[in-house]
């Protein structure tokens, strides 16, 4: 079983990667999540815990469940891929319906010339 303090750094950890892959300062995401950003550093360090209320926060704002924030490591190299997947996932759902139809036509055509 993991201590706290390994759960904290592990955690920390992974909000800095994934606030890092997404091009936001400490203070960007604090700010989207309506948090102070020297608390957030404290947390990215491992320094602190947090509540599941703010873990949940953190991870709506970087596009990623709650699960992939908390309950392992990320790597890297192997998680490029699903970061930019987040990242559009985090976009697509502020798209109105009629839009959103659009960029999957717009994805299904590139999708399909990619096969070419």
């Amino acid at each position: 079983m993991r201590s706290d303090n390994e759960l904290n750094e592990m955690i920390g950890n992974n909000v800095y990667k994934l606030r890092i892959s997404h091009d936001l300062s400490v203070k960007e995401l604090a700010n989207l999540i309506d948090y102070a950003d020297s608390s957030l550093h404290l947390i990215e360090t491992g320094v602190r815990g947090t509540s599941a209320c703010t873990l949940v926060k953190i991870a709506d704002a970087l596009g990623v469940t709650l699960d992939q924030l908390v309950n392992k490591s990320i790597d890297e190299a192997s998680s490029e891929d699903q970061i930019k997947l987040n990242k559009i996932f985090a976009i697509c759902r502020s798209i109105p319906a009629k839009e959103l139809n659009l960029v999957i036509q717009i994805l299904t055509s590139v999708h399909r010339h990619s096969d070419d």
